[in-house]
């Protein structure tokens, strides 16, 4: 080889071919070599080391500009996520103030038409329902016609349950 400089384009043909004269050991003993050494074997070899620092810093710089861009990808998926997050924020408040609407709507019963059975029976439809307060509603007014079924254990467990429903 002469002591002529290669340029980057002679360099890359040289890494590019497969050599058979390519010896493992030379690469071992780069590796091997500390900052200074490799500096002054650079600059025996014709190579301005203050030139590639610099280039090597610009380069790097540039690198980290790139990666601290956030992707306008990325910019988009967190929209994206925070606009599905209100939907399901705004759809809990509607279910939520629709239930408010049921509970707080007066129910309608004549003790006249509804027999104290069917009025537990409604009741208990509407636990099952989850509308407690329209359970407890029918549970009482089945106990101001008939005192007496209202002692029965499932009336009681309804009641109770319901009661401890509205609590929360």
């Amino acid at each position: 080889m002469t002591d002529d400089k290669l340029t980057l384009e002679e360099t890359l043909d040289a890494i590019k071919k497969e050599n058979e004269d390519f010896d493992r050991s030379d690469v071992k003993a780069i590796l091997a070599m500390s900052s200074e050494e490799l500096d002054q074997k650079l600059e025996e070899q014709g190579f301005d080391v203050e030139a590639l620092e610099a280039r090597a810093k610009a380069r790097e710089a540039e690198i980290r500009r790139e990666q601290d861009r956030v992707p306008v990808w990325r910019w988009l998926t967190k929209v994206r996520g925070l606009i599905t997050a209100l939907s399901v924020l705004l759809a809990a408040a509607a279910t939520h103030a629709v239930d408010v609407w049921r509970a707080a709507a007066p129910v309608v019963t004549s003790l006249a038409h509804a027999a104290p059975p069917e009025l537990r029976q409604e009741a208990f439809t509407e636990c099952g329902k989850m509308h407690w307060q329209s359970c407890l509603q029918k549970l009482d007014e089945a106990a101001q016609t008939d005192p007496e079924g209202d002692k029965n254990p499932d009336v009681q467990k309804a009641r109770a349950f319901a009661k401890q429903q509205l609590e929360r």
